[in-house]
């Protein structure tokens, strides 16, 4: 797919494929938007529709074993996306470790990411695509709304799409901050799956931001006590996720550090997310 502002050697790179392969011109400025483009698919010519992202590399032979993996009860299938290894940047060592200490089991899931997932076409329709007021966070929207509607989504971590993402402290951040908005939104929207208050496989993942904004208020008013227990179960689970991903004591002290600040800009991410949703519900009324 060509999305609106690609450039002149993108268009001749992909045009130059030729073969089995099409390109698509879109002029959706988002990301949700563009992957609509196969709502016009007709699905029976086209049972299968595939997204992966444009610093993802899918794993040889990715399209055969999502397609050939796909249960018959369910309408989605989805791999995970490890980090490529940069040593010595901080910030992608946390992301690699962080995806791995927080990657599901292989089953039945809730919640599918758009950079390693399969699709049935009939049922993404059936759906309505992809939600394209999200810029991040839209691959959880339609999961819970897949969810909702009774239908069962499927994940195999065995399956890989490998992410290049070389973090920069800037990028980090304001991609912390991003997903904190988009998460406050789906929250406080009601737009989760299963009735439960997740929409991210790691429930703890997607408490931290309200467990901050507990702790600055119990702090506000004189209960450190309390504050500091919160805060001291918070860094439990920081710990119990570098163990899993197999981080040694020295690397501790690190990981905490970046789980720490990712979360308190994951804050600010839903408190102007949360603010957002508010407004948007006055100026309804």
């Amino acid at each position: 797919m060509l999305a609106k502002g690609a450039s002149e050697g993108t268009v001749r790179e992909a045009e130059g494929l030729g073969g089995r392969v099409r390109t698509v011109r879109t002029n959706k400025s988002t990301v949700s938007g563009q992957r609509n483009f196969a709502l016009g698919l007709d699905e029976r010519k086209y049972p299968l529709v595939a997204y992966t992202d444009p610093d993802c590399i899918p794993e040889k032979g990715w399209l055969s074993r999502l397609s050939g993996e796909l249960p018959a009860d369910a309408s989605a299938i989805g791999g995970s996306d490890p980090f490529e290894e940069f040593p010595g940047r901080a910030f992608n060592e946390f992301a690699r470790a962080d995806w791995k200490g927080r990657v599901s089991p292989r089953g039945y899931t809730k919640w599918l990411d758009s950079n390693n997932l399969l699709l049935r076409t009939a049922d993404l329709k059936a759906a309505r695509g992809f939600d394209e007021s999200f810029s991040f966070c839209s691959d959880s929207e339609l999961s819970a709304r897949l969810v909702r509607s009774g239908r069962r989504l499927y994940f195999d971590p065995a399956v890989t799409s490998q992410h290049l993402k070389n973090y920069t402290a800037r990028s980090f951040a304001r991609e912390a901050f991003k997903y904190g908005r988009s998460h406050a939104i789906l929250f406080l929207s009601g737009r989760t799956h299963g009735g439960t208050t997740s929409v991210h496989p790691g429930l703890f993942l997607a408490l931290q931001p309200v467990a901050i904004s507990c702790a600055a208020l119990l702090c506000a008013f004189g209960m450190r006590a309390w504050a500091a227990g919160i805060l001291a179960v918070l860094s439990m689970g920081w710990l119990a996720s570098a163990a899993k991903a197999g981080l040694g004591p020295r690397r501790w002290p690190g990981f905490l550090a970046l789980s720490a600040m990712r979360s308190l800009i994951w804050t600010a991410g839903g408190l102007s997310g949360s603010l957002e949703f508010a407004f948007r519900r006055l100026h309804r009324k």
